[in-house]
């Protein structure tokens, strides 16, 4: 079997529910519904969203999901955009209950009740596929995230003409660059390169392309925020679910997948990935390194305090590699 990458492990231990989640949960539940536990449901340190299970009046288990997020928008925005996502088609959660607030804890932001989607994330299958059957596995499942992509891009024309649609930012590449630049510049104003004159370089180099791609491709396509195969649902053979669009906002169509470059904990053939998707979508590796650029630069300019020396050493080598393929 394929080893779970180090610290990417789910976690099993117990989550305790504050009463107001308690109440929240067994509001969707018919009277006489007993919590039995709540556990993290999904791999990574993150403590969210937490799977409940629940005993039913005649004593049957039931799983629900309760939504939380750790930035201040995240769970209000996504439970008032998942019904429109599910009239539309996307095969995300049914929301059962909030987007509401614990007005006795407001630092825990906004929370929410979800139906359980059946099916296992993409990237906990890639991890327990058997060596001897790894690259037809793993070519299957990276087949089925590019459905899942396609499916969540095809909606954006329909998805501009709702009401909903003016919840989203308008984001993109120079908004991406834009913003790391002027975080870095917020926190060290007087040192906002801390001596990097590489990186200074490599952002100013990546100034006029980025400019030209947002001419030719508008950011105007729909983006659920996180295309980690986490977030894509598989039974084996076929997609079934997608979550986390806590992040959405309308982008550039290709940079959500050019940023999984440097991630290598991605247990799939990734040039495998990147040319299929590259074919479907007509554009070259030029157009794919730019986007992938754009990321590693961003990256390094926020230097995550979670991302270990080896994984910047990674991004700042895919960077090179990029600005290379572009000059």
């Amino acid at each position: 079997m394929n080893a779970v990458p180090t610290g990417m492990t789910a976690e099993t231990q117990r989550v305790a529910l504050t009463p107001f989640q308690e109440r929240l949960v067994l509001s969707v539940c018919p009277a006489g519904t007993r919590l039995l536990d709540a556990r993290p449901g999904r791999p990574g340190p993150e403590r969210c969203p937490l799977r409940v299970r629940v005993a039913l009046p005649g004593g049957a288990e039931h799983p629900l999901y309760l939504r939380l997020d750790r930035s201040g928008h995240g769970v209000d925005r996504e439970a008032r955009l998942l019904p429109t996502l599910r009239r539309l088609g996307l095969p995300v959660p049914e929301v059962l209950a909030g987007p509401v607030r614990d007005p006795a804890q407001p630092e825990l932001a906004a929370m929410a009740v979800y139906a359980e989607l059946p099916g296992e994330n993409l990237l906990r299958r890639s991890w327990r596929t058997p060596i001897g059957a790894q690259r037809d596995a793993n070519d299957g499942l990276a087949d089925q995230l590019l459905e899942g992509i396609a499916l969540i891009q095809g909606i954006s024309g329909t998805l501009a003409g709702e009401e909903i649609a003016s919840l989203l930012p308008q984001e993109g590449l120079a908004h991406e660059l834009r913003w790391h630049v002027q975080d870095r510049l917020a926190s060290s104003p007087d040192d906002p390169w801390r001596g990097d004159v590489w990186l200074e370089q490599a952002v100013r180099l990546l100034g006029p392309p980025v400019e030209r791609a947002e001419r030719e491709t508008p950011p105007r396509c729909f983006w659920n925020g996180d295309y980690n195969p986490g977030n894509f649902l598989s039974d084996g053979a076929r997609l079934t679910g997608i979550v986390d669009v806590a992040w959405a906002s309308w982008h550039d169509p290709h940079y959500g997948l050019a940023r999984f470059t440097v991630y290598e904990w991605v247990l799939f053939d990734r040039p495998r990935l990147f040319r299929r998707y590259q074919e479907r979508h007509g554009i070259g590796a030029r157009h794919f390194a730019l986007r992938s650029a754009v990321h590693a630069a961003t990256t390094l300019l926020s230097r995550p305090h979670r991302e270990t020396d080896a994984l910047l050493r990674a991004t700042r080598a895919q960077l090179e590699r990029d600005l290379a393929q572009l000059a």
